[in-house]
């Protein structure tokens, strides 16, 4: 048997995880409006110039600065008909001439300012410059060609997640279909006797609801993938051999929950040590020491393989450290990220024992500018509200009102 790294640092670990070599997923087109969250699988381009010739940001009359002096004392006489955002012909204008032009409308041709209608005058339908009003400068008011960006700019990045304001700027560019990364499938299985399925019936005592699974569904699909439910798995290896197998055959990338530790039915990882290629197998983190990561190669893909320990806690934790890099291998996102470590006031003094790295629940408020870090219980942990605090190993007391390193939830997904 291939021998691996076991009971590593944290940092080891996440290095591991980001330079595995995981087979991206393939690439698929979608309507522009059904891309929101979803992963560019290409570059996109500005097809033109925005705006594609100089428009006025006012309702207002264009001139020339050419004519201020006639606007001051003889007055500019005004054309015969508006200037509307609609019109598609560039008009002209002559010397000592006027327009009316609305907003988002084309500039006339031999015009360079504009006057707002709140400062001027019209007598005999000549345009004056209201008594009491500062001349307006050349191009005042006015958005250049090209101001947001100019053709061939590019305006989305491959890798780069659609945001909401991404839809509108596929819309206004005519992107009707874009090119993006297929939704990860993650089959999500869970394992142990003890566990009950929500709504089954149970005469058992000790027996536990199983909420790992349907947690990590939901924080999977709220990463832009594809969680697949597989059945609660009892402490059996060939049962759970084969529900991975088919797991593994029929999705991109599998989360297992239980059977990582040292008992007698722990059989996850004699299950991994069989079917995969282990990277590594326990961290030297507190919650989630019983952590594993495999890969799994069939044919020319490789698949990752994230065996979570069973508490809940060291289970979302896990994930929450882990699973973003896997998305993103998965997703063809390049670059991976550092943690988005920030720092908070500890509200609360902390004595403990564990030498490992800790990463500890929390509720995070800002206040006064800062963040502070407070460790109330926390039952609901809203992503906005709370985060966790990381107590370096090695180092057992935190002082009320030190400076601690804190990581949001809502930046963890």
């Amino acid at each position: 048997m291939k021998t691996y790294p076991t009971l590593i640092g944290f940092e080891e670990a996440l290095r591991i995880v980001r330079q595995a070599h995981i087979t991206p997923l393939g690439k698929e087109k979608v309507v522009f409006s059904q891309a929101l969250n979803r992963t560019l699988a290409t570059d996109i381009v500005a097809p033109f110039d925005n705006p594609k010739y100089d428009v006025s940001s006012m309702d207002a009359y264009a001139f020339s600065s050419k004519d201020t002096q006639i606007l001051i004392t003889e007055g500019l006489e005004l054309f015969p008909s508006d200037n509307p955002v609609e019109n598609s012909t560039e008009l002209a204008l002559k010397k000592g001439c006027a327009i009316k032009t609305f907003t988002g409308a084309r500039m006339p041709k031999n015009s360079d300012s504009l006057l707002i209608v709140e400062h001027a005058e019209i007598r005999d339908n000549k345009l004056f410059l209201k008594e009491g009003i500062n001349l307006p400068k050349p191009n005042d008011f006015v958005r250049k060609m090209g101001q947001n960006y100019f053709q061939n700019d590019k305006l989305f990045a491959k890798g780069q997640e659609i945001s909401a304001y991404g839809i509108g700027l596929l819309a206004s560019l005519n992107q009707v279909f874009v090119e993006v990364m297929k939704k990860p499938r993650v089959a999500i299985l869970s394992t142990g006797n003890e566990l009950v399925e929500v709504g089954a019936e149970t005469q058992n005592p000790n027996a536990i609801r199983s909420s790992n699974n349907h947690l990590l569904k939901a924080l999977v699909e709220s990463m832009g993938g594809i969680g697949v439910l597989y059945e609660l798995m009892g402490d059996d290896l060939s049962a759970i051999k084969k529900s991975m197998q088919e797991a593994l055959l029929e999705n991109d990338m599998l989360i297992t929950t239980g059977g990582m530790s040292m008992g007698d039915y722990d059989f996850v990882q004699v299950a991994l040590e069989e079917m995969c290629e282990m990277q590594f197998k326990k961290a030297r983190i507190k919650p989630g020491k019983p952590i594993a990561f495999a890969l799994y190669k069939h044919y020319n893909i490789t698949k990752p393989i994230l065996a979570l320990p069973g508490n809940p806690d060291a289970s979302l934790m896990t994930f929450y450290l882990f699973g973003k890099i896997l998305f993103n291998h998965l997703l063809n996102r390049g670059n991976q990220e550092d943690l988005p470590i920030m720092q908070a006031i500890l509200e609360d003094e902390i004595m403990r024992k564990d030498t490992r790295l800790e990463f500890r629940f929390c509720s995070l408020k800002l206040k006064e500018g800062a963040w502070h870090a407070s460790l109330e219980p926390v039952v609901y942990r809203n992503p906005k509200e709370h985060g966790v605090i990381l107590l370096d190993e090695e180092v057992l007391h935190f002082q009320k009102g030190s400076v601690v390193k804190v990581m949001r939830l809502a930046d963890l997904v």
